[in-house]
């Protein structure tokens, strides 16, 4: 029959019609746990100590206050193109930086900017002694430039906060002029 079952072992489990998996399994779990609180213990351990359901319970660990969100600093390059695309215009924010703390590196398919920042900070503590912080900062900017670029072809100059690179741009490549005597058909 549909919805029966029949357990021949144990006559205490009533044979259950239409009624859930679910239902039936918690009723069976909940007879195995009035039988195995009645039966004793098999560790001497258990025995000595009554273990309730609130001493198991672990009290959850204080979480750390949500600190707020670190803002994100505007990028220190900025990049443009000429009017006609040939031209790629670099702009470095470079505010707080000495000329002497700034280095432009020419390779033969790459620019390199970098540059350093130190900050002093001077505090006072409550025991009257002078904290001297000194931050450095190191930053580093690869610029790709095209083949065959030539170091004369790269001007840069330093205006108030920014260092302002013209270079050839990646995206445009050269082409030779071909005269009619050298042109084949």
């Amino acid at each position: 029959m549909r919805g029966e079952f029949s357990f021949s072992d144990d006559s205490s489990v009533p044979l259950v019609e239409d009624q859930g998996l679910d239902e039936l399994w918690g009723s069976l779990r909940q007879k195995k746990e009035t039988q195995m609180a009645k039966d004793k213990s098999k560790v001497k351990s258990l025995e000595e100590v009554a273990f309730s359901q609130q001493s198991a319970e672990v009290p959850e660990p204080p979480r750390p206050p949500i600190l707020k969100s670190v803002k994100r600093t505007k990028s220190l390059t900025s990049f443009r193109e000429s009017s006609d695309g040939k031209i790629l215009i670099a702009f470095f924010d470079m505010r707080d930086v000495a000329k002497e703390n700034i280095n432009v590196t020419f390779q033969s398919h790459r620019l390199m900017v970098s540059w350093f920042s130190v900050t002093v900070n001077e505090t006072e503590d409550e025991e009257g002694r002078v904290v001297i912080e000194k931050v450095e900062k190191n930053y580093q900017r690869t610029l790709p430039l095209p083949e065959g670029t030539k170091f004369e072809e790269i001007r840069g100059t330093m205006n108030g906060r920014h260092l302002v690179l013209r270079l050839p741009n990646s995206r445009a490549f050269k082409v030779q002029n071909v005269t009619e005597s050298t042109a084949e058909f």
